[in-house]
């Protein structure tokens, strides 16, 4: 139910968003451009701790074991 509500919630904002800037020139490209720096660079802090957290705690077990399993982190930051 609260995810249900998140998602209208968050549809019917971007929507008004959308719709209060469709009279400017190139407003979908400015639109995902806000949301990109507006996601891009939590999800890049995020993704740097969980690296740090797994190669420095456990002496760097759980960092072997999630290459082992996924491959190098890298991909994730791509």
């Amino acid at each position: 139910m609260a995810m249900d509500a998140f998602f209208v919630l968050s549809g019917f904002l971007i929507a008004g968003i959308l719709l209060d800037s469709r009279e400017q020139p190139h407003y979908f490209q400015t639109a995902y451009a806000r949301r990109s720096l507006r996601i891009f660079p939590v999800h890049y802090v995020v993704l740097s701790l969980m690296a740090l957290g797994l190669h420095f705690g456990d002496r760097g077990a759980g960092y072997r074991r999630f290459v082992a399993q996924w491959g190098s982190p890298l991909w994730f930051f791509f």
